[in-house]
């Protein structure tokens, strides 16, 4: 999380290369969503691979129409730390606001139930074998909100306030239309 990074760490890589990788993927795929990290949690790959794939947006022959940021809400991080303060409470991560860990709930701008994809969800984490899960040891409730709602804050188009979303398209239609051509 600091200090120098290895080689082969994602953050070590240039940005602009990076950005290049995936202006090559959104090009290739021509997506009417993207969905990047919003970083909240003070990883640093994860603010590389934001910043890469917000660079790539403004990079790409194709007009993403909508551009996302996943979103850990601070509320359900403060819950993540209460417990994690019973079970590991030396933690250095557990003043989620003197740190200003997580995402603030009133920019949080879409919400949507995951629920049907959280065992293929919890597959993925599995495999990554790098880490040990951050979910596995929180009381199930805890696990649930982190992993089967989506907290997402939308940054293409402006937020222009209001009641918050629960779908990332406004009419699913325009996708499966078949025109190639992207939403407005």
């Amino acid at each position: 999380m600091d200090g120098e990074p290895a080689s082969g760490a994602l953050v070590a890589a240039p940005l602009q290369a990076v950005a290049a990788d995936i202006t090559g993927v959104i090009d290739d795929l021509r997506p009417h969503v993207v969905v990047t990290l919003d970083a909240a949690d003070g990883h640093r790959d994860h603010a590389h691979v934001r910043d890469a794939t917000l660079l790539a947006v403004t990079r790409s022959s194709w007009p993403v129409p909508r551009v996302y940021l996943q979103c850990l809400a601070r509320s359900l991080l403060r819950r993540w730390a209460d417990h994690m303060a019973t079970v590991q409470p030396d933690s250095p991560y557990l003043d989620v606001d003197g740190l200003g860990l997580g995402t603030p709930d009133e920019q949080i701008t879409t919400v949507i139930d995951s629920t049907a994809h959280l065992p293929a969800r919890l597959a993925v984490i599995s495999e990554h074998r790098s880490q040990t899960s951050p979910f596995a040891a929180l009381p199930d409730d805890v696990s649930h909100d982190f992993l089967a709602v989506d907290r997402l804050r939308r940054v293409l188009p402006p937020w222009p306030g209001g009641a918050v979303e629960h779908e990332m398209l406004p009419d699913s239609r325009r996708v499966n239309g078949g025109d190639g051509e992207a939403p407005p």
